[in-house]
């Protein structure tokens, strides 16, 4: 081999070294690249997890707290970036649950005292609703109570004998009571609108006064009723109550009393009449009397 091919050789030889030097450091740059690259990115995923997941971390901790009923776990923060602003919105939206759960514990509790404090009062008017029914039923008296439109809201059971149940349709129930007639004490029938109970709804009281209702199955109830307005706490008139009482036996006493006083008088109208011409006969006779005060006591007869 000659000297000239001996140094091509070591050129070439050369050639491959520094291609092979500078193929190894490239390589070796791109590990350092790489190598910073990762490092960066782990860094960058470190302050990732430091700045946003750990943060997000606890508030969906603290949301499950919150649904499984602690407040607690709601914690405001000093930072003032984004999650900052939404941890502290977070807290403060925990705490008015809290403050409104409070607040409608205590407005359920209130609700509860007073249910209980209503249905102990309904239980109350309840009882007494019954005691007020069984006495106005062992009333002599028949009582009807009416509302301001004219129907009734509660009757006893002697008024329900005399007018009966009338239906609840408004228009059959007006022509329920027009089949009923109302006779005054004169002996003049009386015009629905001067009834006592119309009169009652209309502010005028009634007391005592004689008439006659007449059934329309044709009985004739002779009553002494009274009536009067029912008011509310303004004085306006917001219903009536009515009273009436059968005289029927008051008037057959009455009618007994009256033939009794005219048998009487007229039994007694002829003894009467010959003591009386006895006493005119003596009386005639001079001197037959001679005690003045006997005398004028036959005179004063």
């Amino acid at each position: 081999m000659t000297e000239f091919e001996e140094q091509q050789r070591n050129i070439h030889r050369l050639a491959q070294v520094r291609a092979s030097r500078q193929t190894l450091q490239t390589t070796l740059s791109v590990i350092v690249l790489a190598s910073l690259g990762l490092v960066a990115m782990v860094l960058l995923m470190v302050f990732a997890k430091r700045v946003l997941l750990d943060p997000l971390s606890r508030l969906t901790h603290s949301a499950e707290g919150i649904e499984r009923g602690d407040f607690t776990a709601a914690h405001q923060t000093l930072r003032s970036d984004e999650i900052g602003v939404l941890f502290n919105s977070f807290a403060k939206m925990a705490q008015a649950i809290q403050s409104r759960e409070r607040e409608l514990a205590t407005a359920l509790t209130e609700t509860r005292e007073l249910a209980s404090a209503t249905g102990e009062s309904r239980r109350r008017v309840e009882a007494t609703h019954a005691d007020l029914l069984a006495t106005i039923e062992t009333v002599p008296a028949a009582l009807i109570i009416f509302n301001t439109d004219g129907s009734v809201r509660l009757r006893n059971k002697a008024a329900a004998d005399v007018f009966g149940i009338e239906p609840r349709n408004p228009e059959l129930r007006k022509n329920y009571w027009a089949r009923f007639k109302q006779i005054a004490k004169d002996g003049s029938p009386m015009p629905p609108e001067e009834w006592i109970s119309a009169r009652a709804l209309r502010g005028e009281s009634t007391i005592n006064q004689e008439l006659e209702i007449h059934h329309p199955d044709g009985r004739v109830f002779p009553i002494l009723a009274s009536g009067a307005p029912l008011r509310n706490e303004l004085g306006h008139v917001a219903g009536a109550v009515v009273a009436f009482q059968d005289i029927s036996r008051l008037r057959e006493v009455d009618r007994m009393k009256d033939e009794f006083v005219s048998a009487v008088s007229h039994e007694l109208r002829t003894p009467l009449t010959s003591i009386r011409g006895s006493v005119q006969l003596v009386l005639d006779e001079p001197g037959s009397v001679p005690d003045a005060e006997h005398q004028h006591l036959l005179q004063s007869r």
